[in-house]
């Protein structure tokens, strides 16, 4: 039930939905009004464009962007959702602008929004929703890296809250028909389409239905069943490229929770984990959804809050026990388990914060991370924060992982000229900047550019291999990575050293040495057939 049955006085009515408001007249009618989540929605969506269209694409994005350009059924990092309408966008408007590449993920960051919206107003009412949605809007995860960045989490979280909301209304005792659970199969296969842990929301959810006694008989239709069979449909593409490349993808996976000194503790990276998972969601925020996941888990009664709890529950606790025993776990791993603690969050704090005004806490708060983003991107596309200050300090944020490379243009040999970068985040900002036209190979750690197709790479004698210097390097010292050369390829001139700016202000420097492969594998001819 609705945590509160307030009337509409320039608040929040507890039947304003967001879905049914998305055509153009009746969403400028609710802006007119003065509808809270409506302004909140505006103002996200307008700043997550300003993001998208200032910030260079990160290391993971440009990575993603560049592999995609060679199409395929799935990849060695993740599901194939993602790098697909990276791609579509690129090939659509024959561009690699990084607005335009973001643009489909800032909708779903908006999306995912309006979804979680309705979920909480559908169990809790207009108050919970609107504190669920803007906390939602200020959690730094949420808004900027799921949010609109080309990475897997967004599409994940926007289809696995479709996903939800379409059967949410079932389960609240509406009319079981078979577009529901078609919509919800069908969501489901597209967020496995996207990232693995949708297989887990999968798992969660079925076992969350049989265990409820008023949800068990509908396992026993066969609407259930076939939206379950849809959603496996997701699946195929991901088993087929896996099946055909060694399992490389489920190996890569379940071999970031091992150690190469073995599975042991590591309490250290677990306590870095969790504080990272609080600095994603808000301190607060995770606070109050760890607690109240506890308590819809304990209660007898809790009904569609024991559901969100335990679609909730089982990434954040398997997540977190895989961080006790290595050191490659990420906080971001657990977030779409907190995605759907975020409505007992709205509801918790409808119920302590009953009064509209005390809201305004949160809209500011939300207010300002949404300015700290814009901040950041200013500085990471012109060095705005940090231009004028002295030395020591000029520099403390600057990454060659998240800097565009763009000090290479011009300084490629002719086109075909094959590249050897020292390593996939390398190898994804000189793709950028290098086109089509030359081959990329990776001395280290090649993810999904070892199943590229070598040929043009092999049939090439010269080539070049590039890299970033590290912050001491001194000139005539060996260039990082080069002895890695041999015995495939020889150094056969010297190094042109260039310097990458922002702004005009000098951010780190490039290798550039000229190589020949020892023996050359292919011909032009053998290409050609």
């Amino acid at each position: 039930m609705p945590v509160s049955n307030s009337a509409y006085t320039g608040g929040v009515r507890e039947d304003f939905s967001l879905v049914a408001h998305l055509r153009p007249v009746p969403f400028l009618r609710a802006l007119s009004r003065g509808e809270t989540i409506v302004w909140v929605l505006v103002l996200s969506f307008a700043i997550r464009l300003i993001l998208a269209n200032l910030m260079p694409l990160t290391a993971d994005e440009a990575y993603a962007v560049v592999v995609s350009r060679s199409h395929a059924l799935s990849y060695y990092d993740h599901p194939p959702l993602a790098f697909a309408l990276a791609r579509f966008m690129a090939d659509l408007f024959g561009s690699e602008s990084p607005g335009l590449l973001r643009l489909p993920f800032v909708l779903m960051g908006v999306g995912s929004t309006i979804f979680l919206y309705d979920i909480t107003r559908r169990a809790y009412g207009g108050d919970a929703a609107l504190w669920a949605g803007t906390a939602f809007s200020c959690s730094p995860f949420f808004f900027t890296f799921a949010g609109g960045l080309i990475v897997p989490d967004g599409p994940l979280d926007f289809f696995l809250l479709v996903c939800f909301w379409s059967i949410q209304p079932v389960l609240m005792g509406a009319r079981n028909t078979w577009s529901s659970w078609i919509l919800t199969g069908g969501a489901l296969g597209l967020a496995v389409l996207s990232k693995y842990h949708a297989v887990l929301f999968g798992v969660d959810a079925l076992i969350a239905l049989a265990l409820n006694p008023n949800w068990r008989p509908l396992l026993k239709t066969p609407k259930a069943w076939t939206a379950f069979a849809i959603a496996a449909l997701g699946g195929i593409p991901i088993l087929i490229w896996n099946a055909t490349h060694g399992w490389a993808s489920f190996a890569f996976q379940a071999g970031r929770a091992y150690e190469d000194n073995g599975f042991g503790g590591h309490a250290a990276n677990f306590m870095t984990v969790v504080a990272g998972q609080a600095l994603y969601l808000m301190p607060v925020t995770w606070f109050v959804a760890q607690r109240e996941i506890w308590r819809a888990i304990t209660r007898p009664d809790a009904g569609m809050s024991r559901l969100l709890a335990g679609v909730a529950v089982a990434p954040i606790l398997i997540f977190d026990a895989i961080a006790t025993v290595g050191h490659h776990s990420l906080p971001h791993w657990a977030m779409s388990g907190f995605l759907f603690a975020l409505p007992l969050v709205g509801k918790a704090r409808a119920v302590a914060s009953p009064e509209a005004g005390k809201r305004i806490r949160t809209l500011i708060a939300g207010g300002l991370v949404m300015l700290v983003c814009v901040l950041i991107a200013l500085q990471a596309q012109f060095g705005l924060l940090t231009r004028w200050a002295p030395e020591p300090f000029r520099h403390f944020d600057l990454s060659w992982h998240d800097l565009d490379w763009t000090a290479i243009e011009g300084n490629l040999g002719e086109p075909g000229a094959y590249i050897i970068a020292s390593d996939w985040v390398s190898a994804g900002h000189i793709g950028l900047v290098a086109g089509r036209a030359h081959p990329i190979d990776i001395l280290d750690d090649p993810h999904q550019f070892q199943f590229i197709d070598r040929c043009k790479l092999d049939a090439q004698t010269a080539g070049l291999y590039i890299t970033h210097l590290p912050a001491d390097y001194v000139a005539g010292q060996d260039i990082p990575g080069a002895d890695h050369l041999a015995p495939r390829f020889q150094v056969v001139g010297q190094p042109t050293i260039l310097t990458q700016t922002r702004m005009g202000a000098p951010a780190f420097d490039i290798a550039v040495v000229p190589i020949q492969r020892v023996d050359r594998l292919k011909t032009r001819q053998d290409c050609a057939a």
